[in-house]
């Protein structure tokens, strides 16, 4: 409740009589709703109290997945300064770019591009420049191709990201893809 009204008194008060910052309320720690919330500062405090920047919950949520969907690049550093994974997968699959991605956060989007090398990123990258495709984000396509993301490959199953915007009738996107990105081949 003190994330939620944003009272960093409450904290204190409730840090000093020895609470647990790491316990969830409603699936959610406190430092999960701050990045919900994009309370930079609260983060901070919470994260210089023992919060824990890469705790999972039950249903797979993070504090960083919360920050890649509504936060701020503020909010994406300071869980970066105090050990936040970028790289982790969670039990559901999710990462900080895919949810990047899919909340269609540009900020956070070219915050983790900006700040990762992208070789280490590569299948994620793959993943999500499908799901950009897939949803119609153009904006996220261009951000993912402009990090080096491959607009000529596969999936699992074969599917390019040309195939998962045209199955989904995202003219914009194949658009994009076709007029500025796309290789044909002869096969």
């Amino acid at each position: 409740l003190a994330a939620v009204c944003n009272q960093l008194s409450a904290f204190d008060e409730l840090i000093k009589a020895g609470a647990d910052v790491n316990q969830e309320t409603n699936g959610k720690t406190a430092l999960m709703w701050a990045c919900r919330l994009d309370q930079a500062d609260i983060a901070k405090y919470l994260l210089q109290n023992s919060a824990d920047p890469n705790h999972e919950s039950e249903t797979g949520d993070s504090p960083l997945l919360a920050a890649c969907q509504f936060g701020s690049k503020k909010l994406l550093q300071i869980l970066e300064q105090h050990g936040a994974d970028f790289y982790k997968h969670t039990s559901t699959g999710a990462c900080a770019l895919l949810a990047a991605t899919k909340a269609e956060n540009g900020v956070a989007m070219s915050y983790i591009l900006d700040n990762h090398p992208v070789a280490t990123l590569a299948r994620t990258i793959a993943k999500a420049l499908l799901c950009a495709c897939a949803s119609g984000n153009t904006k996220a396509v261009e951000i993912l191709v402009a990090a080096g993301a491959n607009v000529n490959a596969e999936d699992a199953t074969g599917v390019t990201p040309l195939i998962a915007a045209v199955s989904n009738n995202q003219v914009g996107v194949v658009r994009c893809l076709v007029m500025n990105h796309f290789t044909f081949t002869d096969n």
